[in-house]
């Protein structure tokens, strides 16, 4: 397949950018190529976790830092392209997050031939509380970076595909009596131990 030159060359279903990632291999050639490959892999984890926590701590300016200018964001709620429309979009999400945790996942790193880009692929899953109520969310993530002329990395392009998204209110068990409100021990939360 080639590294595919934007996001709107990857394959459109729910997995398949990230098989065609992870059948990308990275030729290695000398220590020196290593060793960038190694720092490149760094770096695209600390933007991961750099957009984990400043989304999480609800810090907008620290999430921004990590989006290229003329960057372009594609998820559920649309497409939006440059500083202010990314940020309004964030800052949508942040403002219906009484809590949030994110926890990132099977991120797969590969890099451009000349070690000037990347594609990092994998996993989120967020457990928020919204409106009061607690949910998760599953979802797959594509960012592209880029090297920058400061030297910094940042995202040049973002998919975030949700997967799902489910509560936790209590439900019926198989033996059709519901849970107690508020259980006395975790045995209070499964049918049976055994």
């Amino acid at each position: 397949m080639g590294m595919p030159k934007s996001i709107y060359n990857l394959p459109r279903t729910l997995f398949g950018s990230h098989i065609a990632l992870a059948r990308q291999q990275t030729r290695t050639r000398s220590l020196e190529d290593r060793l960038a490959v190694l720092e490149l892999e760094s770096a695209a984890r600390n933007l991961l976790n750099q957009y984990a926590y400043c989304y999480d701590g609800g810090d907008l300016d620290c999430l921004m830092d990590i989006y290229a200018d003329d960057c372009i964001i594609v998820n559920r709620h649309g497409t939006f392209a440059g500083v202010a429309a990314i940020r309004a979009n964030y800052e949508r999400a942040i403002n219906d997050c009484e809590v949030s945790f994110h926890r990132v996942s099977n991120v797969e790193v590969s890099p451009s031939d000349d070690r000037t880009s990347a594609w990092i692929t994998g996993y989120l899953y967020n457990l928020a509380i919204r409106k009061g109520e607690p949910t998760g969310t599953m979802a797959s993530f594509v960012f592209h970076i880029g090297l920058q002329e400061s030297g910094g990395w940042k995202v040049t392009e973002s998919r975030i595909v949700v997967s799902n998204q489910h509560g936790f209110a209590p439900r019926m068990s198989s033996s059709g009596v519901s849970p107690p409100t508020n259980p006395s021990t975790t045995d209070d939360l499964i049918d049976s131990v055994r």
